[in-house]
């Protein structure tokens, strides 16, 4: 896990007009069928996206998910993928975003997710700023489980 943080550490700065992130959420996941997903997790993690013309990136991230309310939850990493659409740009102060992508879960074996969200990067200086974002995720393995995140974070460029 923490070789896949300093990939995507060094991934962020190698790109012109990349931005990195750090960001730390609690994740939701209504009451289900599978106990061991019921209740609320803490979501940690790095993620970093590249520019790809004015108004979309693409990015990746690594997280892991430590259950704070059930005692029968596991910790699970989260590994995702997935594109963003910057209606005005990632140059203005005010950036808003919506994205979705895909990845995998890693609990009790590995299945695969899908999300999308959204959210705004408010840019403090050139090179930092604070992210705020919601992603519903959507495990389709066990009955389909959804799960809701709002991320608080620390962006950089």
């Amino acid at each position: 896990m923490k070789r896949t943080f300093l990939l995507l550490a060094f991934a962020c700065t190698a790109f012109a007009q990349s931005a990195g992130y750090v960001f730390v959420a609690p994740v939701v996941v209504p009451k289900s069928a599978f106990t061991r997903w019921n209740g609320t997790f803490a979501h940690v993690g790095i993620g970093g996206e590249a520019a790809i013309g004015k108004h979309a990136s693409a990015g990746a991230e690594a997280g892991l998910m430590v259950p704070a309310t059930n005692v029968y939850a596991k910790n699970t990493a989260t590994g995702t993928v997935g594109a963003s659409y910057h209606p005005r740009g990632s140059a203005t102060k005010v950036a808003p975003f919506i994205s979705a992508g895909g990845g995998l879960l890693a609990a009790n074996g590995v299945g695969g997710i899908v999300y999308f969200g959204g959210g705004v990067n408010y840019w403090l200086r050139d090179h930092l700023g604070l992210r705020a974002e919601y992603r519903h995720y959507y495990y389709p393995l066990e009955s389909g489980i959804h799960f809701a995140g709002f991320r608080l974070g620390v962006t950089f460029r």
